[in-house]
């Protein structure tokens, strides 16, 4: 049970309207007016300040209208602000000893601050010029980053500050370091004094040490609230540092030269290795796969165009293989069109246009990962790279031109050098041939590691891995909760090619063996740094962290992949790193709740606070007290509107409007620019209208012309224009008898006075509206309390001094004070169903909820008072932007605990291949979201139902599944129903066989016994929409695919889909992140949920891909929420599933690929068994 004031507290409910983007910062939170918990039936009821759709926004005073929300419950933690951007500079200011009566500005951009990865320093001295020697005034001198300063203190040539700034400034070395300038005071002022002591002056980039990180402030730091004494506001929780890992300067050559200690010295071979890497940096190198490579001579001298033959398994090959070559050297090898050195399948006579590495047309490759064209294209490569052929190495050695498939010459790599075009060419080594020196195998077998050791000593000497750029920052934080950190360089828009490392360092005062803080000699804490949480690779490249900290002071550092092994004690510690370029870092920190709902243990306990006994909800769902559970949903209204826009210079003559009635009477409304009707028949109504560019007709003329005609076509359908009333005045200017008059679609009407003195004149028993001393918004707001009162069947909304009227087919005023507009949104009652013709504009249908009722009878229209019987005739009348409501329901005895009686439905094909009822599958349209109801009953049989398009061309994107099974069903008292033994009577969805004649009232004549395999599943797909570049929702943060407290059984059979038989599980997941929760899956054929890898895909919403607004999310998705799902029924041992567990499907239907993983993905649903048939193969993004 929950504690009660916490269950009833409205501030632990949020209901936030996301408009369908995945960024917050256009949602509207509204919390309930009241809150009522039954501990008894653990409910909470909601109750809102009106229906949802009729909402008003603060910011705009208008009503939200029908959308997408979410519901979060738990805690009341308000909307996380966007990210704040903190702009960091290398600037410092120093009064050079004067006392303040001048400051000088020193500052640099952090890439040159950080070129030397220890702070730039500006060391000042003075002397006298005159007994030294030197010229008068500053004398400078640079080496590397310091900048010495001998100011001239000769008697009367003292140097100012001003005569510094200049130096600084016009000396070339200085001034590519910094910039000097006069920040304040006089600039005259002499700064040469004889006795100057100065500390040196130090410009440090974003730091490399402890001592010398950049500063990022306290995260979520709580300030007093100046609008609400004695409140706090919460600071930026999230924060970015835009930065880069830069190269710097490195005098160091690497081992591996020709002269190097111990290097093999063979006469026969030489010098194998180019010139010691003498460049700052990572080397960059340019490599495509164009297709006219050169030229070749034909049999009569004439140059002919060579064309590169390369396979596209063979270009992932050269990826992969520049790639591993990138991770052991100092490169970064960069893919583009054209440009660079060409990587080519060709014919060895080609002289081609550049840069080439070829490999032999003619021969008969390999083209697997590692064998014999990886290793010959990877031999050819570093060949080009400047490695020449040393045959007197190991095998194992690629440039001692091994094979790994065999050992039985010796000799020199088969590749040849051009240096005039800067090419290689090379062939096939015939089969079972190595090189290099089998003497030093040792007989030990090779294994297939690329390159070889001695392959990138080498390539080290020439490129060095000597990224060593560490960027260290410091933050606090004032009190517990969540931190996360990641790096964001590959994910950029404009992707960075370095491969970032995170570390995480906490500050903590060193304690003796009796727990006291040790101080030193100056009386301060002797304090310990220590690696808490390091991460390299999380987001492909990019890296992550996530921990609970503690209050604290804390260090992050930023370097490249590779370089891990630096002391930031020490500045410029670093080396190793292979990568270099941009990145962002950003840091959020979440406080851990102060107030959420809590469980009703412990809170009477009195030897301590309440909140430190207390038990918060499991929101989350993780097994962990704490966190918010968010619930996704959408509401449209009961009935339909055309919008009508523009005017009749957009309209198209002959587009149409068709509808049809409950009784499927159909009318055709046709909008006609030429007196001359394209549709012909008797149910054709003419909507004239003038497409003259000078006179056109506008929007609002052809919406009040289409009302009209539908309410005289004489059909069940009818229509009614949404008006406006607006008050130009106040009570001031009202006249006494001013009338307004509203009729209702049914012909009711109303009339409504404006009144002096209690006292009508109107003689049609008016309403009377008091306005004296009212504003026009008071008006308004009276009028629409009395038109909602009379009778009419109308809505009336106040806003602000207009009164917004839906549902009347007219509205009429006298006087002068009062305006009435039609508006160009047009509501159709009664309706079936509507089309528009394809080629039509300027008119759009929105979304309306239809209900399916098994128990309803005929002359439907899909409201909830005539409901569709069955799901294909709603599915039929359906558009996108509409939601389907399937409904229970309580059979012959009309109760719905009682299922064996109650009416299912049907969907699939019967034992003669007849079609059942509710039609042969079930697919959710495009835009259509489907909630099937508590208690109702679906039964099928070679079926399936499918969410998301199932192949290219078929677009079926934005449709949802919510099924809204409930643990147990409440009488219409709010009681637990029970059954006849006193048992809790479960509200579940029941998916079965059409065999089951348990539940649902059996209407089949024969004895029927159900399977297992009877049926398929629900198939939750999103990876075609993906493909097709369809909407997609949970790319907008937004998860409505929902299965709660459905009893599924006898599933997990083959089905046809797109022509191709195969295996559906019950709940079957392709790149989809669905909710399955609290769900009892029995009797399946196969698994009882299966799930792709790329399933499993991690999202934080912060990658730039979501990022289009800049904001913060409190919510992650890790794959498919998948908790508390029952794989057996306890008391049934035969119930089990074929495999009782979650099976990851890496085989396609079929059965001629394999699925990899090829996003950032992780396991998290701890509480099923994960299956796996075969390996899982992640895929990387090579070259």
């Amino acid at each position: 049970d929950l504690d009660q004031a916490s269950a009833e507290n409205v501030d632990f409910y949020q209901l936030i309207l996301t408009r369908d983007t995945v960024e917050n910062t256009d949602d509207v939170v509204f919390h309930p007016t009241s809150v009522s918990y039954d501990p008894i039936t653990d409910t909470a009821v909601l109750t809102f300040a009106d229906n949802l759709d009729e909402l008003v926004d603060p910011a705009t005073g208008l009503p939200i209208g029908s959308g997408t929300f979410r519901l979060r419950i738990g805690t009341d933690e308000q909307t996380p602000a966007p990210p704040v951007h903190l702009d960091l500079a290398a600037r410092v200011v120093s009064d050079l000893g004067t006392g303040g009566a001048v400051q000088v500005l020193f500052e640099t951009d952090l890439v040159t601050a950080d070129e030397f990865g220890s702070a730039m320093q500006v060391i000042v001295t003075s002397s006298d010029h005159s007994q030294t020697g030197d010229p008068a005034g500053p004398k400078i001198d640079v080496r590397d980053n310091i900048i010495r300063v001998d100011l001239d203190n000769t008697p009367g040539n003292e140097t100012t500050a001003q005569e510094l700034v200049d130096a600084l400034n016009a000396e070339p070395r200085s001034a590519a370091l910094l910039t000097a300038s006069i920040a304040n005071g006089n600039a005259a002022t002499i700064v040469a004094d004889e006795f100057l002591d100065l500390q040196p002056i130090e410009l440090v980039g974003v730091g490399s040490s402890f001592d010398t990180a950049s500063p990022l402030g306290v995260l979520a730091e709580r300030t007093p609230d100046p609008l609400n004494p004695g409140q706090t506001v919460l600071g930026p929780t999230s924060v970015i540092v835009a930065s880069r890992i830069d190269p710097q300067v490195y005098k160091l050559e690497y081992p591996g030269s020709n002269d190097e200690p111990g290097h093999r010295s063979v006469q026969d071979v030489g010098s194998h290795v180019g010139a010691a890497d003498s460049d700052e940096g990572i080397t960059e190198i340019e490599y495509n796969f164009r297709t006219n490579i050169g030229s070749v001579l034909d049999l009569q001298g004439v140059p002919q165009p060579s064309f590169n033959v390369i396979t596209e398994q063979q270009k992932e090959r050269a990826r992969e293989a520049l790639q591993v070559l990138s991770r052991s050297t100092g490169i970064e090898f960069v893919e583009t069109d054209n440009s660079g050195v060409t990587i080519a399948t060709g014919a060895l006579n080609t002289s081609p246009f550049g840069p080439t590495v070829m490999l032999d047309s003619g021969a008969n490759w390999d083209d697997q990962y590692g064998e014999n064209w990886f290793q010959m294209m990877m031999t050819s490569v570093i060949r080009w790279l400047g490695v020449v052929g040393s045959g007197e190495l190991p095998p194992g050695t690629l440039m001692a031109g091994t094979s790994l498939l065999g050992t039985t010459t010796t000799g020199r790599p088969p590749v040849a050098y051009d240096p005039l075009t800067n090419s290689t060419r090379a062939t096939l080594v015939p089969t079972g041939t190595a090189f290099g020196d089998p003497d030093l195998l040792f007989n030990n077998p090779l294994e297939p590691v690329f390159p070889g050791d001695h392959d990138i000593v080498h390539l080290n000497y020439m490129y060095r891995p000597e990224s060593k750029d560490i960027d260290l920052y410091q933050f606090e934080v004032q009190e517990t909760g969540l931190f996360t950190a990641e790096t964001i360089a590959e994910r950029k828009r404009e992707s960075s090619s370095l491969d970032t490392e995170i570390s995480l360092y906490r500050e903590d005062p060193i304690r003796d063996s009796a727990g006291n803080i040790i101080l030193d000699s100056m009386g301060l804490p002797l304090i310990e740094r220590t690696l808490i949480s390091r991460n390299d690779n999380y987001f492909s490249n990019d890296s992550y962290l996530e921990m609970v900290l503690e209050p604290g002071q804390y260090f992050i550092a930023v370097a490249a992949s590779g370089n891990s092994n630096f002391d930031p004690v020490i500045e410029d510690s670093g080396i190793g790193g292979k990568t270099e370029g941009l990145y962002d870092l950003r840091l959020n920190f979440r406080p851990d709740a102060v107030n959420s709902i809590i469980d009703a243990d412990n809170v009477g306990r009195t030897e301590a606070p309440a909140a430190a006994q207390a038990t918060a909800l499991d929101g989350d769902t993780n097994g962990v007290p704490g966190g918010a559970y968010n619930f996704w949903f959408q509401t449209r209204p009961v009935e339909r509107q055309l919008n009508f826009a523009g005017d009749g210079t957009l309209f198209v003559d002959g587009q149409t409007i068709r509808l049809v009635d409950n009784e499927g009477v159909t009318r055709v409304f046709e909008l006609d620019s030429n007196n001359r009707l394209s549709t012909s028949g008797n149910n054709v109504t003419r909507i004239a209208f003038s497409a003259s560019t000078i006179n056109p007709t506008s929007a609002m003329t052809v919406a009040t012309t289409v009302e009209q005609a539908i309410n005289a076509a004489g059909f069940g359908v009818k229509a009614s224009l949404t008006r406006e009333l607006q008050f130009t005045g106040d009570g001031s200017t009202m006249t006494d008898g001013e009338s307004i008059t509203v009729r209702d679609r049914f012909g009711a009407s109303h009339t409504f006075e404006l009144d002096l003195n209690n006292a009508a004149i109107n003689p049609n028993n008016p309403t009377l509206i008091p306005f004296v001393g009212a504003s026009a918004d008071e008006l308004a707001t009276s009028l629409a309390d009395a038109i909602n009162a009379a009778g009419l069947q109308v809505q009336a909304t106040a806003v602000g001094d207009r009164v917004v009227i839906d549902g009347a087919t007219d509205v009429s005023e006298t006087g002068a004070n009062v305006v009435v507009t039609n508006t160009t949104a047009l509501t159709l009652y009664g309706e079936r169903s509507v089309t528009l013709s394809a080629t039509g504009r300027g008119v759009t249908t929105t979304g309306r909820t239809i209900f399916v009722d098994k128990s309803a009878t005929q002359g439907a229209d899909g409201t909830a008072a005539r409901p569709f019987r069955d799901i294909d005739d709603a599915i039929a009348a359906a558009k996108a932007g509409d939601v389907i409501r399937v409904l229970g329901n309580g059979g012959d005895d009309g109760n719905v605990a009682t299922v064996g009686d109650n009416l299912a439905y049907q969907i699939g094909f019967n034992q003669l291949g007849q079609t059942l009822e509710d039609g042969s599958t079930l697919e959710i349209p495009r835009g259509v979201t489907m909630m099937i109801d508590s208690t109702a009953i679906v039964q099928l049989r070679r079926a399936r139902i499918g969410v998301g398009s199932s192949a290219p061309g078929v677009d079926r994107s934005g449709g949802a599944l919510q099924v809204l099974g409930t643990p147990h069903l409440l009488t219409d008292d709010g009681k637990v129903m029970v059954d006849a033994a006193g048992n809790p009577v479960p509200g579940s969805v029941y998916f079965t066989s059409y065999h089951d004649q348990t539940i649902g009232k059996d209407l089949f004549q024969f004895t029927t016994t159900p399977a297992r395999g009877d049926w398929g599943g629900i198939v939750f797909r999103d990876d075609v929409d993906r493909a097709d570049g369809n909407f997609v929702y949970d790319e907008e943060g937004i998860f409505l695919n929902y299965v709660n407290h459905a009893d599924m059984r006898y599933g997990g059979g083959v089905v046809i889909v797109d022509s191709i038989p195969q295996v559906i599980d019950p709940i079957h997941i392709l790149r989809a992140r669905p909710t399955i929760t609290h769900n009892m899956i029995t009797r399946s054929a196969d698994a009882a949920i299966s799930a792709t890898p790329d399933s499993f895909e991690e999202s934080n919403f912060h990658a730039p891909r979501f990022q289009r607004i800049e904001f913060t999310s409190d919510y992650s998705r890790i794959g498919p929420e998948i908790r508390g799902n029952m794989l057996i029924d306890e008391n049934d041992p035969n119930s089990a599933n074929t495999i009782n567990g979650l099976f990851i499907r890496t085989s396609t239907p079929a059965g001629n690929d394999i699925k990899k993983l090829t996003v950032s993905g992780r396991w998290d649903d701890t509480d099923i068994v994960h299956v796996m048939a075969e390996n899982l193969e992640i895929a990387g993004t090579p070259g």
